[in-house]
């Protein structure tokens, strides 16, 4: 028995290791979110069985307009910046394609730092890695990611009496073809609109694949490492995500497409069509980490003089489930626990909540562990007593397994019997506390990865929950920096913990368990400190309860 709870500890120590590291999480169902509107009423939509991820639409039935050369930047009209601000962003867009050279956010900055500057989403500058660039798949108006708009203004800034603006972006090609783009926004939102609008003032029908561009490197080349970086998308009705590494070959997918985005542990840019409709994502990396994705709507025909309009739903800004979740588009999807959401979920709810009580989420943290713990104590105090029950008949079964070595079935009835005889359940130690693991992997996922903790102080030197905790102490300690002084006092409490927990008779089980805490120790040495917070004051209710129980069974 105690090889068997040995064995069972160790191995649920490792598989909560291994899938917290390494497993991605699972494709699951969820409501649909949306697609490319239909054509106004105005366009005659040519029917298609869905976007094709090449650079060309299978031919129309109709001509198609040639090909025809844009204006692009220049030296002679440089390209204006437009700034759009209210409560939430600070935005900057170019005239060069009508794109996004600069999204920061207000609430959020880059690093602990007090004169730290404000979180910014687009980290690519160059001009052709700037996100919400256009394109056409058959190239019917060809460099249009670069081609040179003319905006309506030159700042919007909401807030105050103005709640809601818009900025528009134009163009008209020399062969007369007029490009809007028009991105609308409200004073205290994230999510903003865009509309892009084609009219073909020519007599050639225009058939083609619209295709809007998210262009991203990392937002944060430092803090926490363990959640999800990489591209997630909606794909009728189920979430992918795809880390950075398996994007090196390519990507595409073709399906229902609810949105489209970037996203790391903390923050998400996403393309959200506002209807559904069959539409493609492609993405690729640009370099080792600039991925680039495409959202490649359905083949439509515009015929001379007519006009055909593209809607969608643009979000730049923090994971944050309340947020996300009041859009009511199926975003809060990016947010996602894997296998234990359903329990994860529920505790980031009541995390905000006790939040807003304490105001400081390190309490946060010891008030949700505080509260585990007394839900779980007919089951810690069950799994106590039984290890108490199988430390009072262990001399027994040394001696039955000394008669009784050669013959196994002879073993294992008498071993039965003793069970029986003295009411013990020989895995009465271990179900228990197998029972309860779900519940602390779905804590482990949630305070590896809330944006809640970004940066958010507990006390003393801890100043973010969501980064490794260090003490400085003027100069650097090889490997780590500063001194892990909660991870320390952790592998401390374990020891601790492994002290008072009965002894396995066999002596080399008990030396595999005493030097678990040390195992622990290095583990967690480079974890957020959230979560080395919730360990530690887990432990240490656990030793006051196995003190107590230890009394009371004496």
């Amino acid at each position: 028995m105690e090889r068997n709870a040995l064995l069972a500890f160790v191995c649920s120590m490792i598989i909560l290791f291994v899938y917290l590291q390494f497993v991605s999480p699972l494709v699951r169902p969820i409501p649909p979110a949306g697609g490319l509107n239909q054509p106004e009423k105005q366009t005659e939509k040519k029917e298609a069985k869905g976007p094709q991820a090449e650079s060309t639409s299978p031919a129309a039935t109709q001509p198609q307009i040639k090909s025809s050369s844009i204006e692009a930047p220049s030296s002679s009209k440089e390209p204006r910046r437009i700034t759009v601000e209210n409560d939430l962003f600070q935005a900057v867009f170019t005239e060069a394609g009508a794109r996004l050279v600069s999204f920061q956010l207000k609430k959020y900055r880059k690093t602990v730092a007090p004169d730290s500057p404000p979180m910014e989403m687009i980290n690519e500058k160059a001009p052709d890695r700037t996100p919400l660039g256009l394109e056409l798949a058959n190239k019917s108006i060809p460099d249009l990611d670069q081609a040179l708009f003319t905006a309506d203004k030159d700042k919007l800034s909401l807030g105050g009496h103005q709640n809601t603006g818009a900025v528009a972006f134009s163009l008209i090609t020399p062969s007369g073809i007029t490009i809007k783009k028009v991105f609308e926004f409200k004073s205290d939102s994230y999510l903003f609109d865009l509309s892009v609008t084609i009219e073909n003032n020519t007599n050639k029908n225009i058939d083609d694949n619209l295709i809007l561009n998210v262009i991203s490197g990392p937002f944060e080349t430092t803090g926490n490492q363990y959640g999800f970086t990489g591209l997630g998308a909606l794909i009728d009705r189920h979430l992918d995500e795809e880390e950075l590494g398996d994007l090196g070959k390519g990507l595409k997918k073709t399906g229902i497409i609810g949105w489209l985005g970037y996203e790391n542990p903390f923050f998400i840019s996403a393309i959200i069509p506002k209807q559904s409709i069959e539409a493609t994502v492609q993405a690729g990396l640009l370099d080792k980490k600039v991925v680039k994705a495409s959202f490649i709507g359905p083949a439509v025909q515009i015929k001379p003089q007519e006009k055909h309009t593209f809607n969608y739903l643009l979000y730049f800004g923090p994971k944050n489930l309340a947020i996300l979740k009041s859009l009511n588009i199926s975003l809060d999807r990016a947010i996602d626990f894997g296998w234990f959401d359903i329990i994860a979920k529920p505790f980031l709810y009541l995390f905000d909540y006790s939040y807003k009580v304490v105001h400081n989420y390190g309490v946060s943290i010891i008030f949700i562990t505080i509260l585990v713990k007394i839900v779980f104590w007919p089951l810690t105090h069950k799994s106590y007593k039984s290890m108490n029950d199988m430390k009072k008949i262990q001399p027994m079964i040394t001696k039955l397994r000394e008669k009784f070595k050669d013959d196994k079935t002879k073993l294992n009835q008498e071993l039965m019997s003793l069970y029986k005889t003295y009411k013990v359940n020989p895995f009465g130690g271990c179900l228990p506390m197998l029972i309860q693991l779900p519940v602390f992997i779905a804590l482990y996922r949630l305070l590896g990865g809330a944006i809640e903790l970004r940066h958010a102080p507990f006390c003393l030197w801890i100043n973010d929950l969501s980064a490794p905790d260090r003490l400085h102490i003027g100069f650097d300690i090889p490997f780590v920096g500063g001194i892990p002084v909660l991870t320390l006092l952790m592998g401390a409490s374990m020891f601790l913990q492994q002290k008072m927990t009965p002894a396995p008779g066999d002596p080399t089980q008990a030396k595999v368990m005493m030097a678990l805490p040390i195992v622990f120790t290095f583990m967690f040495i480079n974890f957020p400190s959230g979560l080395v917070l919730y360990w530690l004051v887990n432990n240490l209710i656990s030793i006051g309860q196995q003190a107590y129980i230890n009394r009371n069974l004496s």
